[in-house]
Formats: C-alpha cells, sequence, structure tokens
C-alpha cells in the first residue's frame, strides 16, 4: 500500500486505531469498576478502592495524552477543512482537562474509602464517582462515536504510522498492562 493511500476498507483492521480502540475499552472498564463501586458503598471492599484508584492514575492520563499529541493532530491535518471535527476536538481537549482534575480528586477519595472514612462522606464520595464514570463514558462514547469513524475513512497509512510509533513509544503501554 503506497503511503499517500487512504484507509478506507472499514473492514480491514487497522491495527494502530484499533489498539487505540482497545485503550477506550480500558477506560470503559474503568467506569464499570467505579459504578461497582459505588452501587456498594458503603460497603466496598478496600482493595477494590485502592484498585481503581491505581486503575485511574494509569489508564485516564497516558490515554488522553497520546489522544493530545498524536491521535488529534493527526485529525486535524487530515480534517483542516471540517470545522465540525475541530469543535469535536477542541470539546475532546477541555474534557480531557476536567477528567484530569476530577482523577485527583476521585483518587483522594478512593484512597480515604480505603482508610475507612466515616460514614458522612459516603454519600457524597458516591455522587462524585457516579458524576465521575457517567462525565467520562459520555466523553468515551463521543470520540468513538464522531472522532474514530472519520480517522478510520480519513487517516493514511502515514498516520497510522505514527500513531502506532507513539504507542511503540509508550503511549498506552501502562494501560495495556491491566
Amino acid at each position: 500500500m503506497n503511503a499517500d493511500q487512504d484507509i478506507t476498507d472499514s473492514s480491514r483492521p487497522v491495527s494502530s486505531l484499533d489498539t487505540l480502540k482497545a485503550l477506550h475499552a480500558r477506560q470503559g472498564e474503568l467506569c464499570d469498576m467505579m459504578e461497582s463501586l459505588a452501587d456498594k458503598l458503603p460497603s466496598a471492599q478496600r482493595a477494590a478502592c485502592l484498585e481503581a484508584a491505581w486503575a485511574a492514575t494509569t489508564i485516564i492520563g497516558p490515554l488522553h495524552a497520546l489522544e493530545e499529541t498524536c491521535f488529534f493532530p493527526l485529525l486535524q491535518q487530515r480534517l483542516a477543512s471540517a470545522p465540525h471535527i475541530q469543535v469535536s476536538i477542541d470539546r475532546s481537549l477541555q474534557e480531557h482537562a476536567e477528567d484530569r482534575d476530577a482523577t485527583l480528586e476521585i483518587v483522594g477519595s478512593l484512597k480515604r474509602l480505603a482508610d475507612g472514612c466515616p460514614r458522612p462522606e459516603i454519600d457524597p464520595i458516591s455522587y462524585q464517582l457516579r458524576a465521575f464514570f457517567v462525565g467520562l463514558r459520555r466523553h468515551q462514547a463521543r470520540e468513538l462515536e464522531v472522532l474514530f469513524p472519520v480517522a478510520m475513512e480519513k487517516f493514511t497509512a502515514e498516520d497510522q504510522f505514527v500513531l502506532e510509533e507513539a504507542l511503540a513509544r509508550g503511549f498506552g503501554a501502562e494501560i495495556r498492562k491491566r
């Protein structure tokens, strides 16, 4: 395949985008984990709280870094004349900043739960967990429903290679280990 040729056959596996989708699936599993914890409060197990805290720090940051430094710039190159895609990317970037801040708060709350926080803190933490995973799922759904199909259609073989190189350099490596 020529390096300038678009990859438009969606039935053909596209390894770097498939890997990026798999990283998004890990983020979805984190949301499921947090939902399960919120449902079990106040009787959530210490180990489950610590696992969720660790997962949040090792999944969200690396995935967002990969998108911000590689995936989004590649989309912007391919679709410079598509303002609706830029709007979606800008929204994702804003949500990434919000997710980073919320992740720090969630990790702190999960550690307090693991340490046996007082009963009055349980309800606010449950609400915090729910708000976090609902927002993260909404953000993820938009990226998968809007940005990924465009990337599948418009990314060239060279774009695929650039994304694969970023993955090989370690972006997303922490997520894939889980």
